[in-house]
């Protein structure tokens, strides 16, 4: 059984390759307008990740920080510094 479209068989190893083409640029194309999408409306900002590659040293600022992680830090880090005293700090 053949179908065929033009002198094109539409269930050839050929037709496959171009289906896959075809499905895989409508999701690259459409992942793209989400990336721009989302730039456009202030959700993230992309420049900052650009510079990522020009500030990479340990001591550069943090580009973005987990609010629920650093929440979390901060609860468990916070009643430990109350209970030290200076002495113990200094150490």
């Amino acid at each position: 059984m053949s179908f065929e479209f033009y002198g094109f068989d539409l269930l050839s190893l050929k037709a496959l390759y171009l289906y896959c083409s075809v499905l895989l640029c409508l999701f690259l194309y459409s992942y793209i307008a989400y990336m721009y999408r989302m730039q456009r409306n202030g959700v993230v900002d992309y420049e900052k990740y650009g510079d990522l590659a020009l500030k990479d040293s340990l001591q550069d600022e943090i580009i973005e920080s987990n609010a629920k992680i650093d929440a979390e830090s901060k609860k468990e880090i916070a009643p430990t510094m109350m209970k030290r005293s200076d002495n113990e700090l200094a150490k």
